[in-house]
């Protein structure tokens, strides 16, 4: 409701975790020139399991990309 001021449950930690279908990590490839921002969201994604491969620039996400296939 538009004025129901109640706050929402947390459910952080209470969701399945996401795997790939043999049970490993996703694997993620994360690119951005933002340093700070590719940095949170790595976080994020490892609190959660996930494998991340950060790059910061198109030919450093080639390699990696070439290197380790991510699954997105």
């Amino acid at each position: 409701m538009a004025g129901d001021r109640t706050p929402r449950k947390a459910i952080l930690g209470q969701l399945p975790r996401m795997q790939r279908p043999d049970g490993s990590p996703i694997r993620v490839l994360l690119v951005d020139d933002e340093r700070a921002l590719t940095n949170l969201v790595r976080m994020a994604l490892q609190y959660e399991g996930w494998d991340i491969a950060v790059a910061h620039d198109a030919q450093e996400a080639l390699a990696l990309y070439q290197a380790n296939v991510p699954d997105v």
